[in-house]
């Protein structure tokens, strides 16, 4: 029998992974199109990584409805606040994705 002194175990439970919806997932690919758009003098590689660095910060939310809308202002602002990138980086090629 249990003491009094003695509290039981509760296994911690872990939130599994949310899937990104293929609609998010859309809408973060439009997304990177636009900002590129917008932001002519920072590479699409360095927009594809904002977006997906913002994108990360949101991986544990429930409701994804607003996500996309979310994570294109945060990343808006990123770019503002963000140098340039010189001529020759921005002609490099990359292998920066959307998750």
């Amino acid at each position: 029998m249990d003491q009094p002194d003695q509290v039981p175990a509760i296994p911690v439970q872990r939130r599994p992974e949310r899937p990104v919806l293929h609609n998010e997932t859309r809408a973060l690919a439009d997304m990177i199109d636009r900002l590129t758009s917008r932001f002519p003098l920072h590479s699409r590689a360095t927009v594809a990584e904002i977006v997906s660095q913002a994108h990360r910060g949101y991986d544990d939310s429930g409701v994804r409805d607003f996500i996309p809308l979310l994570v294109e202002r945060e990343a808006r602002r990123e770019l503002e606040r963000t140098p340039t990138t010189t001529a020759q980086q921005a002609s490099e090629p990359s292998h920066v994705g959307v998750r």
